[in-house]
């Protein structure tokens, strides 16, 4: 086989799988559990995320995709939805990304199916409900739509708040604010 023959059964691999994914977050929609299933699949990467024994175990290729579906099926242990654990055991079997990447991937395609985006937003203390509407809404004026605000404790945040936006960082911690100003006094 030519290497272009290859790269083409390659892409339409690729894209075969992004329909199959899109195809089960249209069923989750459907069963109105969307959002749900948007919300699962971000926390248990963050779970995967903090666990590297965890991490590296759902990444290494060098232990059987069935194992590894075992993994996933005994961490998420009956407590996500059915669209949730599909879309996870898939994650494990992505060939060119790692299973948080993947993840990270299935997520944004939840949300463009709502047409909104995800923030990811690290926060020292948890957001109260005023200060959640308000970045939400301070966010999808920028931003022109609606954003899901997907919230991580973070203890290197000492405090303020950093949002990720899609590939734009917003930084308004404490800890970088130290930083910068370490910077101008050296």
């Amino acid at each position: 086989m030519s290497a272009g023959s290859e790269a083409r059964l390659k892409a339409l691999d690729a894209a075969l799988e992004r329909q199959a994914i899109r195809a089960q977050l249209m069923v989750a929609e459907r069963q109105g559990n969307l959002e749900e299933t948007e919300d699962e699949l971000f926390r248990f990467a963050r779970v995967v995320e903090s666990t590297p024994e965890v991490r590296d175990a759902l990444s290494d290729r060098a232990v059987d995709l069935a194992g590894r579906r075992q993994l996933v099926e005994d961490l998420l242990g009956g407590r996500a939805s059915e669209t949730t654990a599909v879309l996870a055991k898939r994650a494990v079997a992505a060939r060119e990304r790692t299973f948080a990447h993947t993840i990270e991937g299935f997520v944004a395609l939840a949300a463009a199916q709502k047409n909104r985006v995800i923030a990811t937003v690290r926060v020292a203390q948890p957001l109260t409900p005023e200060q959640r509407s308000r970045l939400q809404a301070a966010l999808a004026k920028q931003v022109g739509r609606e954003v899901v605000v997907q919230e991580v404790l973070d203890e290197g945040v000492l405090g303020g708040v950093r949002v990720e936006l899609g590939d734009e960082i917003i930084e308004g911690t404490v800890a970088s604010r130290l930083e910068l100003a370490r910077r101008e006094l050296s």
